[in-house]
Formats: C-alpha cells, structure tokens, sequence
C-alpha cells in the first residue's frame, strides 16, 4: 500500500486510510511512504514485545528476508533493565537463533521508558529498510487503556512499515 501522507498540524507520513488499513486487514499490510527512493529491503528490523504469535512471525519474516538476502534485527524496547528482561532477551534470542542457524540476525535491546520514542530512536540511528512488527488484537476495553503502537508508527514512520496480524488477542 502506497501512502502520500496527510495534512494537518502534525507532518503525517501516512494518512488514516492508510492507519485504518493497518488497524482492520486480515492479512499483512506493507505501507511504502511517497518519499522513499528505492525499494532494497537489506536491512529489516522486526520490533518484538514477545508476544504469543512473535516466534511464529520472526519465522515469516525469516523466509521474506531471504527473498531479499537481507539481514534480520530483532529489537525490542523495555522499559526496566533488570533480571526479568534479561532472561526474555536472552530467552527469545536463543530460541531465534537455534531456529535459524546460518541466518545473519541480530538483536537489539534498548531501554526506554516509552516504546514508541525508542523504536523512533533506532529509526534514525539505525540504517533500516522495513520494520516490521506483529499487530496483536486488543479487547475494547484494552484498546481504550492502551496505546495503539502499529497505529503511531503509521503516522510517524519515515521507514517503509510491514504489520503483521496475530491470531492471538493479545
């Protein structure tokens, strides 16, 4: 899906078709901002926050990095640097890596209190062609709680963006 953006007060990189597209497709959603140049996928971040359908989805994204032969980096942002996140850092790597041995992946950790600012944080400071994270459905309770990441990544990502569904209700 193509994007030109939208206007307003904000400089919005994809617009609410776009957004709503993200937020109700059955399917994949890979969202090309107007401005990109090129279309090389060499480097493909996968933003993970371990959720029950993520191993199952880094295996999909696994096979659509070697369409492209491109690198895998696994990111994931939290919020307190302690055992607990230690252990499901290491956990999930280990899990990745004995899943695809040979496969050029690496992973990140990055602590930040707000996962948005820390992915947008690796955005510029990274060189990255796609992101890619797994939309998980919410309740509507929860979705009045919660922020709505995959929707503000829409909104503010300069880097092409692929959402992948969930089954679960997470």
């Amino acid at each position: 899906m193509g994007t030109k953006g939208a206007s307003g007060t904000r400089k919005l990189l994809f617009g609410s078709l776009t957004t709503e597209t993200i937020l109700d497709s059955p399917v994949p959603v890979l969202v090309i901002p107007k401005a990109r140049t090129h279309s090389d996928f060499n480097q493909i971040v996968f933003a993970t926050d371990y959720g029950r359908d993520d191993l199952e989805k880094v295996r999909e994204i696994v096979e659509f990095a070697r369409l492209f032969d491109a690198s895998l980096r696994i990111v994931h942002v939290a919020r307190f640097d302690n055992m607990e996140t230690d252990i499901r850092f290491t956990g999930f790597k280990e899990l990745v890596l004995r899943e695809h041995p040979g496969m050029d992946i690496a992973f990140d950790l990055i602590y930040e209190d707000d996962f948005f600012a820390g992915i947008a944080d690796y955005l510029q400071t990274h060189a990255v062609d796609l992101l890619t994270m797994v939309r998980y459905k919410k309740s509507f309770w929860e979705s009045m709680t919660t922020r709505r990441y995959s929707k503000e990544l829409g909104f503010y990502t300069q880097v092409p963006l692929m959402v992948l569904m969930s089954r679960s209700e997470d």
